[in-house]
């Protein structure tokens, strides 16, 4: 009896062994994602002459979402700059399309494979807009995007 006992842990301590050193430092972990710190962080970027308007959080480090989207009202003869921030280089695969009230493309921050940071679009006419962000072979899947903007020179 003391003899099964005695097997049975072992067997459990080599099973639980195995687990820990052979499994668990092979999952990538990932950090906690604060979009807000990184949409901070963008804010001291901003392009010289545009003024901060808005923050969007990218969050989507379970991957449950197909796309995140947010609206904003953007104004005629107005121009606008998107910038994505990450804790990584870039856009880390965070893709940016912006449509108009009828939900026809207006412009992308990617051009085939490459993903910009930032893009500027000049408003041609005012309404509201949808910003949505997709992922395109993104690390983390995590980010914040701030607009800014500033008015066209008469």
């Amino acid at each position: 009896m003391l003899e099964k006992i005695i097997k049975r842990t072992i067997i459990k301590s080599t099973i639980l062994f195995f687990v820990l050193f052979t499994i668990l430092p092979n999952l990538k972990t990932r950090a906690q994602c604060v979009p807000g710190s990184l949409s901070r962080e963008c804010i001291s970027s901003i392009s010289e002459g545009f003024i901060y308007l808005k923050s969007y959080s990218i969050d989507d480090q379970d991957n449950s979402k197909e796309k995140i989207e947010y609206t904003a009202v953007m104004s005629k003869d107005t121009q606008y700059a998107f910038k994505i921030c990450t804790s990584l280089e870039g856009a880390d695969g965070i893709v940016l399309t912006i449509f108009d009230s009828n939900r026809n493309k207006i412009i992308s921050n990617q051009e085939e494979s490459f993903i910009y940071p930032e893009v500027n679009y000049q408003c041609t006419s005012t309404g509201i807009y949808y910003i949505r962000f997709t992922f395109y072979d993104s690390e983390n899947r995590c980010g914040g995007c701030i607009l800014s903007f500033r008015r066209s020179q008469d």
